[in-house]
């Protein structure tokens, strides 16, 4: 009992230490907050996201006739009635905002670009400005092998 005050002043100490520790990272935490709130968008890596996976069951989804979208694409060399509908359902209303310059699906043959269909139409250029500024839009890109020389391929644009 003779060290009473002692053990009340080392007490106190740490109550207040544990206080401070706690106002510090509380005002870390809201600085970093602000900062990141202010920044550009984060850029995400088109490789296992939900674009992405939305492509590949896109791509196992079934035809009325029990094919799946890609062998039907991989015969037909295009996009059918069905699946042209059903991707612009898809795409179209899901990433139309998120990548309000282009959402486009459509075959790729030998990396000359993606050919014009009936559902998505022609790529839009990939280069923007004037003839002195010419700069690269931001996209994205998931493509799935037919053959050699031909894939399937799905570009979303955001700027």
């Amino acid at each position: 009992m003779y060290n009473k005050k002692a053990q009340i002043s080392e007490g106190i100490t740490w109550i207040v230490a544990t206080i401070a520790i706690i106002i510090i990272l509380l005002v870390s935490v809201f600085i970093t907050s602000l900062y990141v709130s202010d920044s550009n968008e984060i850029k995400m890596d088109f490789s296992d996201s939900i674009p992405q996976k939305s492509f590949h069951s896109y791509l196992l989804t079934k035809e009325p006739n029990g094919e799946t979208i890609y062998y039907k694409i991989k015969q037909d060399e295009d996009l059918s009635d069905f699946n042209g509908n059903l991707a612009l359902r898809i795409f179209k209303e899901l990433y139309k905002e998120e990548y309000p310059v282009a959402v486009l699906l459509g075959i790729n043959f030998e990396g000359f670009g993606i050919r014009k269909n009936d559902y998505f139409g022609s790529a839009p250029t990939k280069l923007r400005g004037g003839d002195i500024s010419q700069r690269s839009v931001d996209f994205v890109s998931e493509k799935v092998i037919l053959n050699d020389e031909k894939w399937v391929e799905l570009v979303l644009m955001n700027k």
